[in-house]
């Protein structure tokens, strides 16, 4: 559960910048945290909410967050819930530009040691292929090989 001064600042963040910039309000949300501070269920909680806004990194950080194969997950976890949302940001990444995804993979290492943010990139891809193969061993489609691709080394 958010409190309400979080739940609060993510509408005020949403309302203002959902029709300009919506795959940035992850961002936006978590640059007002003091996130050596916060705890890993109010960022699983604040991504489910910016999920809801069509936020593709809120809905990769919350997929993650739902996975217990990510190694900052928070306590509520569940399979069903995080192949879900880990689908829904890897497919969308898979299309977009290789700009975006770079942004992605160096931004998104905030909860990671200096020198480790990559490997922020390396859990989630991981995680989503786990999942994935956990759901159906025999499916293998794009965008598990746009995940598989940085895990082999052909786009690192």
């Amino acid at each position: 559960m958010l409190p309400l001064q979080a739940t609060s600042d993510i509408e005020n963040i949403a309302s203002t910048y959902q029709n300009c910039c919506r795959g940035l309000l992850w961002f936006m949300w978590i640059r007002e945290l003091d996130t050596n501070r916060t705890s890993v269920n109010i960022l699983q909680a604040g991504a489910q909410m910016l999920a809801s806004y069509d936020c593709v990194t809120a809905a990769l950080r919350f997929g993650l967050y739902c996975s217990r194969y990510f190694s900052k997950h928070g306590s509520v976890l569940s399979d069903d819930v995080a192949l879900y949302y880990l689908r829904l940001s890897f497919s969308t990444l898979e299309h977009s530009s290789d700009a975006v995804i770079e942004w992605v993979r160096k931004a998104e290492g905030f909860d990671f040691p200096n020198g480790l943010k990559e490997e922020f990139w390396i859990q989630a891809c991981t995680a989503y292929a786990q999942h994935e193969y956990d759901n159906d061993p025999d499916h293998f489609d794009s965008t598990i090989e746009f995940a598989m691709s940085f895990l082999l080394n052909d786009r690192a």
